[in-house]
């Protein structure tokens, strides 16, 4: 009887160890879809950009802890939603336009970069050509790196494009571009002469030293890469 009791003790006591930890799971799991749900919804409706900016820095900020990931349909919904406004999706009241918060995309653009994906990288290309905010601009080109290039060399031909097309001078942004092209240039790009090309003018142009210095250092570097075999 003794026996009995004992073997009943461990199997009850095995069957709990393995119930216990899963209805955490299920616990935490409902917690976080219900907290997304909260986020989505007050996303889809608020107006105003101080409110939109809370929404998306509370979402980064416990992006790690929550375990948010590119399977979280609604928090790429709130990050497209918010990353669109004022460029694509424009909003105007006695024809003023009053939905262009670049507060609000540049942080949006954060969220995408945590997020990645294919999709999320096409979106900030346009947003890179589009966007005439040139902080969202700098973002958005620093946020390539964490996406990596296409197969097509579509991210270097999106700068190289955007270079010509606005000639830009603001700094951060002109960093963020010559950090991109080092990072995704090799001598066997398809762009790779139309990137030392672009270099070589910053190199050569009236940037300050820092600058300059960075586009040459980039330069020597790609062209010192080892092709793929």
């Amino acid at each position: 009887m003794r026996k009995l009791k004992l073997v009943f003790l461990i199997v009850f006591s095995f069957t709990i160890s393995l119930i216990y930890p899963q209805t955490i799971e299920l616990e935490l799991l409902q917690k976080k879809e219900k907290k997304i749900n909260t986020y989505y919804n007050m996303a889809m409706i608020m107006k105003d950009k101080t409110e939109k900016t809370k929404i998306l820095e509370a979402i980064l900020n416990e992006f790690d802890k929550e375990g948010y990931s590119a399977k979280d349909k609604k928090i790429i919904s709130i990050a497209e939603k918010f990353l669109m406004e004022g460029v694509f999706d424009k909003e105007y009241e006695n024809g003023r336009l009053i939905n262009d918060f670049p507060e609000v995309r540049l942080q949006a653009v954060k969220l995408l970069a945590k997020i990645g994906g294919d999709n999320q990288r096409d979106l900030l290309m346009n947003i890179f050509i589009s966007d005439d905010n040139l902080v969202v601009k700098a973002e958005a080109c620093e946020a390539f790196i964490q996406f990596g290039e296409t197969a097509n060399g579509d991210v270097v031909r999106t700068i190289i494009y955007v270079y010509r097309k606005y000639q830009p001078r603001y700094p951060k942004l002109i960093f963020a571009m010559i950090n991109a092209l080092r990072e995704f240039i090799t001598p066997e790009s398809p762009s790779y002469y139309d990137a030392i090309y672009l270099l070589t003018e910053i190199q050569m142009g009236s940037f300050n030293d820092t600058i300059r210095e960075k586009a040459g250092e980039a330069m020597n570097h790609m062209m010192n890469k080892v092709p793929k075999n």
